[in-house]
């Protein structure tokens, strides 16, 4: 898959892209280099970014579910 762009958008379009690709039985793997390392400023929100590991965390657990409703 493409590169994770670094916005809540992007990530939410990544996500959405994993769960329609895992639920035609497919296979998905993300790279997440593009994603702002843990406590980097998030511009806009007022916060600091959870970091890479926390979004591929979330993917992971979201191909999982995936997995358990599918033929996967």
């Amino acid at each position: 898959m493409p590169f994770v762009a670094d916005s809540r958008e992007g990530i939410s379009d990544h996500r959405k892209q994993v769960m329609e690709i895992m639920s035609r039985g497919g296979g998905v793997g993300t790279n997440g280099s593009t994603l702002r390392p843990r406590n980097t400023l998030a511009r806009g929100v007022n916060g600091k970014s959870s970091g890479s590991v926390s979004w591929l965390d979330d993917i992971a657990k979201l191909t999982h579910l995936v997995e358990q409703g599918g033929s996967r």
